[in-house]
């Protein structure tokens, strides 16, 4: 058993599913949808199997696989797994599973092609969390962004495929900003391998510390490079629109730890005020725009870059690793809960607009329910996983300064009343009348309350149990 390649195995299964999809017969495509959901099942298994065997006594890589893959420039496929990408692992494989029972029963254009870039996207993601060669994170990260592309240009709408230009440009300079740092790391200690720059210690310039912190901003996304999120976001279909919150914007999370803070930790430290600044920044401009927007799905994306923002100040406060990654991957489940309800709502009223929602009278009190558990979940209600994040933000900046805490303390109460009163503004008008109460939508069915009920015990239950993972 020692001697299977798990890792690779695990990589490589996906894959293997995304060809048994592609030449599954034109006629039989819900056969075509199964084969893709249960590959990301099994999946999900190994990578439980993974978790479970996992030495967390342990304070290093484990699993560790490694083969030279570019000779000249001794550039290596070296993959392993440590305390924090085993959780990103889980997390990918389960959001991906979910993604696809969601879309299992839509007609989706090119259904076959759809499904193959979910299980694509899913294999390229796990690549990029287990990676440890700077060039190999690199490929694996950027692969992942392909299938995304393609996913949205099988839509056949104009607006997706606009977004869509704009994920690959803006891709394309973090992936320019990203390659130029890795150069100058691998050009001054002469590997790229992530575990012998460790232990060589180097330290680099400060201005490889910029470059590649500009990439990995671009991809958070921080203040002033954010700008492309929103669009991409609110011009996807639903399923890439979670692919592309919940797991690509967590590469930059994986970058963050691997390289910005094991390589760089001294100029972190050293400048964690000014960039400290940025992410409140961030924070509050996210945070006033939720105030202007019209569609339900922008306002949350801009939820999600206060999020983000508010997470990296936790990591430069020197709050550690482990509180980071924690906080990051609620970011993932909450960000698929509320895209999922977003599309039950265009679906049943065919808009997302706040000032026709308001005008809906509705009989639809499923939808209501599973609204309001949303935005208890987004708020972070006691007892839930957010709640947890929101004290560990407040905590980490008050160890910057006290100011700081203050304008977090604000920022949070401030979107979380407001989001509040537009649930209440958008659903007071919705009637309890039981005759009408069963919603006509397939959010009743079997498929949709898996997804969505699954989410919501995840968060519960890591909020309940938190004292397991500090």
């Amino acid at each position: 058993m020692s001697n299977i390649p798990l890792i690779s195995t695990l990589i490589c299964l996906p894959v293997i599913s995304c060809f048994f999809v592609l030449i599954s017969q034109k006629n039989k495509i819900q056969n075509a949808k199964l084969t893709a959901l249960c590959g990301s099942i099994v999946a999900i298994i190994v990578s439980v199997a993974m978790l479970c065997t996992f030495d967390f006594s342990k304070n290093t890589v484990q699993l560790l696989e490694e083969h030279l893959w570019i000779f000249k420039y001794g550039i290596k496929y070296k993959v392993g797994i440590d305390k924090y990408s085993i959780f990103f692992i889980l997390m990918t494989t389960v959001i991906c599973s979910l993604t696809m029972l969601w879309i299992l029963q839509k007609n989706i254009h090119k259904t076959k092609h759809f499904f193959s870039c979910i299980l694509l996207f899913e294999s390229f993601a796990i690549g990029a969390f287990v990676a440890y060669d700077l060039f190999l994170l690199l490929f694996f990260m950027e692969a992942a962004t392909i299938p995304l592309f393609i996913m949205m240009h099988l839509s056949g709408k104009y607006h997706h495929k606009e977004a869509a230009s704009f994920l690959l440009i803006y891709g394309m300079i973090g992936c320019l900003l990203t390659i130029i740092s890795m150069l100058i790391i691998h050009n001054t200690s002469g590997t790229s391998d992530i575990i012998e720059l460790y232990q060589k210690g180097h330290v680099y310039s400060k201005t490889c510390f910029w470059v590649i912190l500009a990439g990995i901003g671009v991809k958070i996304p921080l203040f002033s490079l954010h700008h492309w999120l929103p669009k991409v976001h609110v011009d996807s279909p639903t399923a890439l629109s979670v692919l592309l919150a919940s797991i690509a914007l967590k590469f930059s999370s994986i970058m963050m730890i691997k390289v910005a803070y094991h390589l760089f930790f001294d100029y972190l430290i050293e400048y964690a005020n000014l960039l400290s600044c940025l992410c409140l920044a961030g924070a509050i401009i996210a945070c006033v725009n939720i105030f202007f927007q019209k569609d339900l799905k922008r306002i949350f994306v801009y939820f999600s870059i206060l999020h983000m923002n508010l997470y990296i100040i936790i990591l430069l406060s020197g709050g550690g690793i482990k509180k980071f990654v924690f906080s990051v991957l609620y970011h993932s489940f909450i960000m698929a809960i509320l895209f999922f309800v977003t599309d039950i709502i265009k679906t049943i009223f065919k808009t997302r607009e706040i000032d026709e929602l308001k005008e809906v009278n509705s009989h639809f009190i499923v939808v209501k329910r599973l609204a309001l558990l949303s935005v208890l979940t987004l708020i972070g209600v006691p007892v839930s996983w957010g709640f947890i994040t929101e004290i560990l933000s407040v905590y980490s900046a008050n160890c910057l300064s006290t100011g700081y805490a203050l304008v977090v303390v604000a920022v949070i109460l401030t979107s979380s009343s407001y989001i509040f009163f537009l649930y209440q503004s958008i659903f007071s008008n919705w009637t309890t009348n039981t005759i009408h109460s069963i919603d006509m939508f397939h959010a009743s069915r079997a498929s949709k309350n898996i997804v969505l009920y699954t989410l919501f015990g995840v968060i519960f239950s890591v909020g309940i149990f938190a004292g397991i993972f500090f």
